[in-house]
């Protein structure tokens, strides 16, 4: 055969053989089916099934079966021990020259493994590989194995556990000599049934495994690939805690099953950007000490020191797993010194913790804090020094701060506050994030009033009481607390305020007053909504004076108000009646015809009593006056009215007309008492005005009944009198009539009229006897005029 038949003829034998290995893949067996599964369940020590068998030549003479289940022992359940969509054995070429079927090695992929644990037996891992491997006969004929892209589900009878591995590639070599150590390399990415099949990082490592009593024993090496702190914690909580940074892990496991010592660290990377609690580096290091028994299914991991010339993270952590195959629960414990207070807040609010939204805090915090599965939380903070914010408020110095977590409550026990101004307070409070429930209690022996308004102020959906809200200067001393829930709901229900309250020169607006009431004490004590005040002195205008009185928001007339005046000046009461009247309405509320505003004082319902020493209304004075009041809005009455001028006694009723401008008084009063040097006068009288302050007599329209039994004046002694008297100050000259005056003197019948003048000049006319006197109206003196 020349040179070009023979190469010729080489080539279309490789054609050959290339066609029958490329078709050989595609040509099904039936007839290796039945020694394939024996050769199978002899190397696995299982029971093997499978759907068909195909042959395959390249990379080298393998069975492949597809649709494949190994059985399981039934000392550990009847779930199989694996599925897969193939199995690739490699064969023996020694076996096959002697007709025999002997897989070499086994190669599942897309394989599901339950690695599962029964009480009595133990693990089915721990005894496949003690059956399989242990076994002398089977040295030098058990096979290599490998998994890829293959799936490890973890059971504890018949319960699954919500943690697996995804995307398993793992090569086992088997031991050289009988009792060796079997080795292997993986690479895998933990996941959780209850999320998307995806795994939280990557890690990979090798191992090996001695035979040997209890299970034998095992040394892992494990490397966790770069990974987010986040993944991290939604592979152990459940969900994403949105805390930032990366960290690498290696870790060595040593022991048997029941007792794998576990010894290696975790360094935190690109944290110098503030998301993990409030840390800044490039690197930190976490060296990590613990304990694997998955014969009772626990782990306990807790850090260790740092290597020499490493960081170390401000961090004492503590971490305990319990029923890891099958009901995860995991108990976390965090120490810490000098971590940033805004972190640790962040941090709280992360875990579904919610402190108010408003409060920021600069200081270095140190304490511990503990996190169970399916327990509530608890946990203790101290800070030496801090720095306290509320919403815009002024920054408050902070000592001693003790801050305790129980589950959903957070407890302030106590810490010292130092106001801009130097003022110290103590507070103490709870935080119920479950209610969402706030309780306080501050309290202080002086500060500014004006402080504790502003920083009640500043918390959200949060007003100070209304009688600490009016006072804009002064100091208090005493107890505050507070309790109510956020968000507000709807009708807000009345603020759950109490405390007792020493205010001093305080200077206090309420609602509605045209000017401050200057207070040089008072004893204030809050009642919810209410409050009641006793023991208060001070000033208004010109008039000082002492009150006690309480107000309840429930009753129909809330205030109840009880004052005593040393002096009560009438200007004083005319500018309060004045600012409750009804403003004039604007151009565009009269064009809308919408009604004006109201003030306070216009819906005021208030009642009490006012005794006063001294009453002045414009020129007059008036001495120990009494009376009890009734303020309904636009009108206020006094009944029971007393009081004495010029030596008489009166006795009355009066009101104040607020509907409109200007308001009017009104008094009906009895007044009886001896006329200086003349002899005993009484009559009754009615007065109206629109001003009780200077000017008063211009404004005043009035008239009076008189009468006497007995008068004696420089005309002689007049009997039985009667007499009537108007005023108007209208009439600048002679504000005074005299429209009658009738009396018996020296056995006649005397009547006549007359007027006065402003100054009190008297003149009356008689028409029987023809006559005219003339005198002061008061002290009441007449005689016959000059003819």
């Amino acid at each position: 055969m020349t040179r070009r038949g023979a190469l010729r003829g080489g080539l279309l034998a490789a054609a050959l053989l290339a066609a029958i290995a490329a078709g050989v893949p595609f040509v099904r067996v039936p007839w290796l089916a039945g020694p394939f599964e024996r050769s199978l369940e002899s190397a696995l020590a299982r029971n093997v099934e499978f759907a068909e068998v195909r042959l395959s030549l390249f990379p080298a003479p393998s069975v492949v079966a597809s649709q494949v289940v190994i059985a399981e022992d039934p000392a550990f359940g009847l779930e199989p021990f694996a599925y897969a969509d193939e199995l690739r054995a490699a064969l023996r070429l020694t076996a096959l020259l002697r007709g025999r079927i002997e897989p070499s090695a086994l190669r599942l992929t897309g394989a599901s493994l339950n690695l599962a644990r029964s009480g009595p037996a133990g693990f089915n891992l721990a005894a496949f590989l003690q059956k399989s491997l242990a076994d002398p006969r089977k040295s030098g004929k058990i096979p290599e194995f490998s998994l890829r892209q293959s799936r490890i589900n973890f059971r504890e009878g018949v319960q699954k556990s919500a943690y697996y591995l995804n995307g398993v590639d793992l090569d086992l070599e088997p031991p050289d000599a009988p009792g060796g150590a079997l080795q292997w390399r993986y690479e895998a990415s933990p996941a959780r049934t209850d999320r998307a099949e995806q795994g939280f990082g990557r890690f990979s490592g090798s191992g090996r495994w001695i035979p040997g009593g209890q299970g034998g024993r095992f040394a892992i090496d494990v490397a966790l690939e770069r990974s987010s702190v986040s993944e991290l914690l939604l592979l152990l909580a459940g969900r994403d805690l949105g805390l930032q940074g990366r960290f690498v892990a290696r870790a060595f496991l040593d022991g048997p099953l029941h007792d794998l010592q576990l010894r290696g660290s975790l360094e935190m990377e690109d944290i110098d950007r503030p998301g993990l609690l409030g840390l800044r580096a490039q690197r930190y290091q976490l060296p990590l000490r613990g304990r694997l028994d998955l014969d009772r299914q626990s782990l306990e991991l807790s850090s260790a020191p740092p290597e020499k010339g490493k960081p170390a993270l401000p961090l004492l952590v503590r971490l305990e797993g319990q029923g890891l195959l099958s009901v995860p629960r995991w108990t976390a414990s965090l120490g810490f010194d000098a971590l940033p207070a805004e972190a640790l807040l962040d941090f709280c609010r992360r875990l579904g913790l919610e402190p108010p939204a408003d409060l920021h805090v600069d200081a270095r915090v140190s304490g511990s804090a503990n996190f169970a599965t399916a327990a509530p939380a608890a946990g203790e903070i101290h800070a030496a020094e801090a720095s306290l914010r509320l919403g815009d408020s002024p920054p408050v110095r902070a000592q001693d701060g003790l801050l305790r977590l129980e589950g959903e409550r957070l407890l302030l026990e106590r810490v010292r506050l130092i106001t801009p101004s130097g003022a110290e307070a103590d507070l103490r409070g709870v935080w119920d994030m479950a209610a969402r429930r706030l309780q306080f209690e501050l309290r202080t022996g002086g500060m500014a009033v004006t402080e504790l308004a502003r920083a009640l102020s500043s918390l959200p959906g949060l007003e100070p009481p209304p009688s600490i809200r009016a006072c804009s200067a002064g100091n208090w001393r005493g107890r505050v607390a507070f309790s109510r829930e956020f968000p507000l709901t709807e009708p807000a229900g009345a603020p759950d305020w109490t405390g007792q309250i020493a205010l001093a020169n305080a200077r206090c607006t309420p609602a509605g007053f045209p000017a401050p009431l200057h207070l040089e004490r008072a004893a204030l004590e809050l009642e919810g909504s209410g409050w009641r005040l006793t023991q208060a002195t001070g000033q208004f205008g010109n008039s000082s004076f002492r009150a006690s009185g309480r107000f309840r928001p429930e009753r129909a007339a809330p205030a109840e108000v009880q004052m005593e005046a040393s002096r009560l000046e009438g200007r004083d009461l005319d500018r309060l009646f004045q600012a409750a009247l009804p403003s004039e309405p604007s151009l565009l509320e009269r064009t809308l015809r919408r009604r004006p505003a109201t003030s306070g004082l216009q819906t005021m319902a208030a009642s009490g009593s006012i005794r006063a020493e001294t009453l002045v209304l414009g020129r007059q004075e008036f001495r120990d006056v009494r009376c009890r009041f009734q303020w309904r809005g636009t009108s206020v009455s006094f009944e029971g009215l007393s009081g004495h001028w010029k030596g008489f006694a009166i006795t009355g009723q009066a009101e104040a007309s607020l509907r409109r401008t200007p308001s009017r008084y009104r008094i009906r009063a009895t007044l009886s008492g001896p006329a200086p040097g003349a002899g005993w006068l009484e009559a009754e009288l009615g007065a109206s005005a629109g001003v009780l302050g200077p000017g008063m007599e211009a404004a005043v329209k009035a008239w009076a009944d008189v009468s006497s039994p007995a008068l004696t004046l420089s005309a002689g002694q007049l009997r039985q009198l009667q007499a009537a008297l108007e005023y108007d100050g209208a009439r600048a000259e002679q504000p005074w009539r005299l429209r009658q005056a009738a009396f018996w003197m020296d056995g006649h019948f005397w009547s006549g009229r007359g007027h006065a003048t402003a100054q009190g000049e008297l003149r009356i006319e008689f028409a029987t006897p023809a006559a005219a006197w003339e005198g002061t109206l008061w002290p009441p003196a007449a005689a016959p005029a000059p003819r």
